[in-house]
């Protein structure tokens, strides 16, 4: 699956392949379990993060990862992603400081 990110003034696309998404359920499912117990959504805790708010967060940590050249965690949060929301094809990670105003397409 071909995944477009718009980072800022930026565009570029992410290529997370199906057999990847595959191996990855167990890692994806550890993020799950950690998330339920409450996330840190910019300046704001959520105790109960919602599909989408994890997601957000996941967007969060895929900016942090393309800044800091980590492309296994790029990945990591780019194929949680894609596998909790089936349809995506776009990511608008919020670059302000926002992770709540990211949004998905």
């Amino acid at each position: 699956m071909l995944l477009n990110l718009i980072i800022g003034e930026y565009s570029m696309d992410m290529e997370i392949q199906d057999d990847y998404l595959e191996t990855m359920t167990d890692s994806f499912d550890k993020m799950d379990r950690e998330m339920r117990q409450g996330v840190q959504l910019g300046q704001q805790w959520v105790g109960d993060p919602t599909q989408l708010q994890r997601c957000q967060v996941a967007a969060d940590k895929l900016l942090s990862a393309i800044e800091n050249n980590n492309e296994t965690l790029a990945m990591l949060t780019g194929g949680y992603i894609v596998s909790h929301l089936s349809d995506i094809k776009q990511i608008k990670i919020n670059t302000e400081g926002e992770p709540a105003e990211t949004e998905f397409h």
